[in-house]
C-alpha cells in the first residue's frame, strides 16, 4: 500500500489572492487595487488535477460543486507533508463523492441560486485563477447556469451515485495508484465511503 501519491502528473495548489465573503459585501470589492478587510492568500485544494483534466469535467453541477468544495479547503491551512500522503488525497475525493450526493439532491432552483449568488462570486473572483487555470470557464458555467439544466444535471449525478467524473477512475489518471486502502476502510467503517459510482464500478469490471 503506497503511503505517498505518485506526482509526477499533479497540478499542485497554487497560493493566490481570495476575498473572505464574511467581510466583504459586494464583488466589485473583491480586487487587488481596492484594499479591504478580509483579503488574503489562501491556496485552494484543486484535487491535484491538471488544466486537461479539469476539461473533461462535462456535468456542469459537477464542475461548480468542486470550485465551492476546494475553496473551503485553504492547503495553507494544512501541514505541508500532508501534501503528499495518498490517504489525505483519498479522503478528499470520498468527501467530495459524499459532497455531490447531497447537494445533487437539492432542489434546482435553490442550487442555481446558491451558484449565482454573491458569495460564490466573491471567492471565486479571485481564487479560480491560479486555481484551476480556467477562470472564465467556471465563471461563464456559474453565469450561464438554468433551472433546466440543473435538472439534467443532479439526475445524472443521482443516477450515477456521485461525481461523473472527479471520482475513483480520475484519481487514478492522476496520481497513477489506486485509494489508500488503509483511508479507504475507515471512511468504509464511519459511512463516509457507500461506494463508488456506477460508471466507476462498470469501468472496473470492464464495460
Amino acid at each position: 500500500m503506497a503511503q505517498y501519491i505518485n506526482n509526477k502528473n499533479v497540478d499542485w495548489p497554487v497560493e493566490q489572492k481570495a476575498c473572505d465573503p464574511t467581510k466583504v459585501l459586494t464583488a466589485p470589492l473583491c480586487n487587488s487595487y481596492v484594499k479591504v478587510v478580509g483579503y488574503y492568500m489562501a491556496r485552494p485544494y484543486n484535487f491535484m488535477m491538471a488544466k486537461e483534466y479539469w476539461e473533461e469535467v462535462t456535468n456542469d453541477v459537477e464542475l461548480l460543486l468542486a470550485a465551492r468544495f476546494g475553496l473551503e479547503i485553504d492547503m495553507n491551512k494544512i501541514p505541508e507533508e500532508m501534501w503528499y500522503r495518498a490517504s489525505f488525497h483519498t479522503q478528499q475525493y470520498i468527501n467530495f463523492q459524499k459532497y455531490v450526493r447531497q447537494n445533487a439532491l437539492k432542489d434546482a432552483a435553490k442550487l442555481v441560486a446558491e451558484f449565482q449568488s454573491d458569495t460564490f462570486a466573491l471567492r471565486t473572483t479571485k481564487s479560480i485563477g491560479g486555481f484551476y487555470d480556467f477562470a472564465s470557464l467556471i465563471l461563464d458555467v456559474k453565469d450561464k447556469i438554468s433551472v433546466a439544466k440543473t435538472v439534467v444535471d443532479t439526475r445524472q449525478l443521482i443516477a450515477n451515485q456521485g461525481p461523473i467524473t472527479i471520482n475513483r477512475t480520475m484519481y487514478k489518471k492522476v496520481f497513477n495508484q489506486d485509494y489508500h486502502a488503509g483511508m479507504l476502510e475507515q471512511l468504509r467503517k464511519d459511512g463516509t465511503y457507500k461506494g463508488d459510482g456506477l460508471n466507476d464500478i462498470y469501468k472496473k469490471i470492464g464495460y
